[in-house]
């Protein structure tokens, strides 16, 4: 699936590392120069790896929209930053049950995804994503795999087995 479009979900920018704020650099570069649009909220991304990636993306001829909730769920994939409350803003929005099985990115950089994910146990998973929903989540550490891994993703034939 060619990527078009992809919301941009973003925490609160505290604690982040001069790593993480390079990758998103990198991953806003690598958007912006294969031509994806990137879907953001006006209240994410002030700082942090969301600005990193937005001001990469425009400097590469990337266009970002400002868009709201329903608008972000026209998107091809979502995106998660490596941020302390990315996570939470996930489970703020969650991945929608609309019949649109898109992939979520996540950004691994310094195991960001991997330490919360594994961290918690199936309960705290389950609280950010429901487990018919867990085969949409794509963590990589290099942003370039990431995106390729996103736009080769192809819906799970089955979630679960009984």
């Amino acid at each position: 699936m060619p990527l078009r479009r992809v919301a941009l979900i973003a925490g609160k920018a505290t604690g982040t590392s001069p790593e993480q704020r390079q990758a998103a650099r990198a991953l806003g570069n690598a958007l912006g120069a294969s031509g994806v649009t990137v879907l953001h909220r006006d209240s994410d991304g002030a700082d942090g790896p969301a600005a990193e990636l937005l001001d990469a993306h425009r400097a590469a001829g990337g266009q970002a929209v400002s868009a709201d909730l329903p608008v972000l769920g026209a998107s091809d994939a979502y995106l998660a930053l490596p941020e302390q409350d990315s996570l939470a803003a996930l489970l703020a929005r969650g991945l929608p049950e609309d019949g649109q099985d898109r992939p979520c990115g996540l950004l691994d950089v310094g195991d960001h995804f991997s330490a919360l994910l594994a961290g918690g146990g199936d309960a705290e998973l389950e609280r950010v994503v429901r487990e018919t929903q867990r085969g949409r989540l794509i963590r990589h550490r290099d942003p370039l795999e990431l995106l390729r891994a996103l736009s080769e993703y192809r819906a799970p034939e089955t979630r679960r087995h009984a």
